[in-house]
Parts: C-alpha cells; sequence; structure tokens
C-alpha cells in the first residue's frame, strides 16, 4: 500500500499533467493549404496527386486540411476553412467539459 507521501507525490504530478494539459488546449489551431504541393507535403503523397487532405488532432482540437490545385478550384475555401473552424471550436468545447470533469472528480478524491 503506498505510503501518505507517495500518494501525495502522485497527487501532485497528476495535477502537474493536468494543468500542462489544460494550457496546450487553450488554442485552436486551423490551418489550410493550398495547392500541388501543399498537397504533397501534408499527405506524402508524389507531387501532381490530385485531392483534399484533412487532419484533425482529436486531443489539441487543431485541424490541417490540405487541398490540390484541381481540388481547391471548384471549393469555396472561406467556407471549407470556416467549417474546420467550427469542428475544431465543437471538439476544444467538449474537451474543456472533459477536463472540468476530470478536475472535478480529482478535486473529490484529493478531498475525499
Amino acid at each position: 500500500m503506498p505510503t501518505e507521501d507517495e500518494l501525495k507525490d502522485f497527487s501532485n504530478n497528476a495535477f502537474a499533467k493536468l494543468k500542462n494539459a489544460v494550457e496546450e488546449l487553450l488554442t485552436v489551431k486551423v490551418t489550410t493549404t493550398v495547392g500541388n504541393e501543399a498537397f504533397a507535403k501534408a499527405t506524402g503523397q508524389p507531387q501532381g496527386t490530385e485531392g483534399a487532405y484533412t487532419e484533425i488532432d482529436m486531443a489539441q482540437g487543431d485541424i490541417k486540411a490540405a487541398y490540390s490545385d484541381k481540388a481547391a478550384a471548384g471549393a469555396d475555401m472561406r467556407a471549407l476553412h470556416d467549417a474546420a473552424v467550427a469542428r475544431g471550436t465543437e471538439i476544444f468545447s467538449r474537451n474543456i467539459e472533459t477536463l472540468k470533469n476530470l478536475v472535478l472528480s480529482l478535486t473529490d478524491r484529493r478531498t475525499g
């Protein structure tokens, strides 16, 4: 069974890690790139490959989207970017709610 000091150290460590996680979750980053070179770099596909690519980091709420020239030509890029921002904001809100519940749970355990 852990000693009181070990439990205190564990609790302090958990709170420090949680603080770091919260600090990293305060910014939602949305990156939209257009062009064959940007698309190839984002996807690892050979130069000249056509298409669209979106990557969402569910933990951080960061969204990266890349469009080849051909894919972007027929798209309203502002609308696509704004939609990505909206998704990022939704993810961010869910993450904050989850963190709030975690902090409340840890606080209850620490004081109870």
